[in-house]
């Protein structure tokens, strides 16, 4: 299977490691004898990164490919995305790109904002012949039958075509979405107009118009790591909390008792980490906790999506002087330098019972 990450570069090499910080992930592949092939399809920008950082990334072990002329045709194709802006336009259609630069290849999908936490070619080893997304998130999405893509395009076409009705009648066929949410992985939306492909993909996989392996499947083939889209709610999906987190020698694992056996803890390593922008910035409010109101009783760090608290107010306030809320100094804090047990830890998670 090939692994992929679509990325754009919008303005400079600094600020594209900032935010999506490739080389610091790669060295840190490199460091835990990780493989770095991976594909990077660069849709826009790649002339804005310099040669010595191509060549970097290169060095480490990426494969890198400009597709913008293969982006650019599906971008004038579905012009009727537009109305969902630059960012959500290009997540749609990823899909078309990835169909048509590997030619009926298998493909394992990464965000470019994803930390490994096991080797790459280990994932797709395990992940032979499967095809899913998970937890109705494309941040990680596996897809081994290719009629996957011809699924996705055919109702992509419907879609573009109306999107008001169709998104109205996806929004009546939303019913039920509290069961297939955990019976097929369709993840959850909460907006009547589809408006980004995790709305959609979430749609097509509610009412079975997409690709979706059984759930149980999944499981047994990464029964000894512990997955979740997105951090901040692994208790969505998993309910062997509490649990102890744990790091050795530059992994993270998480250990919970067995109910139904005394004194028998079994320990799962967590598959990656989806360091998506909610999370991130969570992690940022400890950083700033951590260095400079340490002389304060501060308690839970709490979390609401909005990030609408004083707390959040004065990280994000703090963060255009500081920067300590970028993804890479982010990603140094707290995989360089420290680990995540002053985080998960029910003296100062968000969600009580989750951590010991």
């Amino acid at each position: 299977m090939k692994n992929v990450v679509i990325a754009w570069c919008n303005t400079n090499e600094k600020d594209f490691e900032n935010f999506v910080p490739l080389k610091f992930v790669g060295e840190r592949n490199l460091k835990l004898s990780f493989s770095n092939d991976i594909n990077i399809l660069f849709f826009n920008g790649f002339n804005n990164l310099s040669q010595q950082y191509k060549s970097d990334l290169q060095n480490l072990g990426y494969s890198l490919f400009d597709v913008s002329d293969l982006y650019n045709f599906f971008d004038k194709k579905y012009s009727e995305l537009n109305r969902f802006g630059n960012y959500e336009k290009k997540c749609f259609l990823r899909w078309p790109v990835l169909e048509k630069f590997f030619q009926n290849e298998q493909v394992i999908h990464y965000d470019g904002d994803i930390i490994f936490n096991e080797d790459p070619l280990v994932i797709a080893k395990k992940l032979k012949g499967k095809t899913f997304v998970l937890q109705g998130c494309p941040a990680f999405t596996c897809i081994s039958n290719i009629d996957w893509f011809s699924q996705y395009n055919e109702e992509l076409n419907l879609f573009v075509k109306d999107i008001e009705n169709y998104s109205d009648k996806a929004w009546r066929d939303r019913f039920g979405w509290e069961i297939t949410f955990k019976t097929r992985w369709a993840g959850s939306r909460f907006r009547k107009i589809i408006t980004s492909d995790q709305d959609f993909i979430s749609h097509l996989i509610h009412s079975e118009k997409i690709i979706q392996d059984k759930i149980e499947d999944i499981l047994l083939a990464l029964n000894d790591y512990i997955c979740f889209e997105n951090p901040l709610f692994v208790h969505s999906y998993d309910e062997n909390f509490s649990y102890k987190y744990i790091r050795e020698n530059g992994i993270d694992y998480f250990s919970y008792k067995r109910e139904d056996a005394k004194n028998y803890f079994i320990k799962k390593r967590v598959l990656f980490w989806h360091m998506q922008s909610c999370f991130n910035f969570y992690l940022s409010k400890a950083i700033f906790r951590k260095k400079f109101l340490s002389f304060l009783p501060m308690g839970k760090l709490k979390f609401n999506l909005a990030a609408k608290g004083l707390e959040d107010f004065v990280n994000k306030k703090a963060g255009k002087f500081l920067n300590h809320n970028s993804r890479l100094n982010v990603y140094k804090y707290f995989f360089e330098k420290h680990d995540f047990s002053g985080v998960f830890n029910k003296r100062i998670w968000w969600k009580e019972g989750i951590f010991d």
